[in-house]
């Protein structure tokens, strides 16, 4: 179980980076940083490996996190719930 911050890219729509501790970016490589451009705050949550979430694994999440010191979560691909692609 782990309290997260997260924070959205105004840059890029439906990007979330994932922090353990609010406005500390130090563990977010730079050249991320640049291509997220501003990042907002957005809200925070205490999340375990039980939750559900809509987009995302909270056992990855948390690996993630405790691993890399932050989490991406991408936008959905347009292909992501197609059965076929034609």
């Amino acid at each position: 179980m782990r309290h997260v911050y997260i924070y959205h890219s105004e840059h890029k729509q439906g990007t979330y980076l994932y922090l353990p501790e609010k406005d500390n970016f130090n563990e977010v490589p730079d050249t991320l940083l640049d291509l997220l451009g501003n990042l907002r705050f957005s809200f925070e949550f205490t999340l375990d490996e039980r939750k559900k979430l809509v987009r995302g694994n909270a056992t990855e999440i948390l690996q993630n996190i405790k691993t890399e010191g932050y989490f991406l979560q991408l936008p959905p691909s347009r292909f992501e719930n197609a059965n076929t692609i034609k």
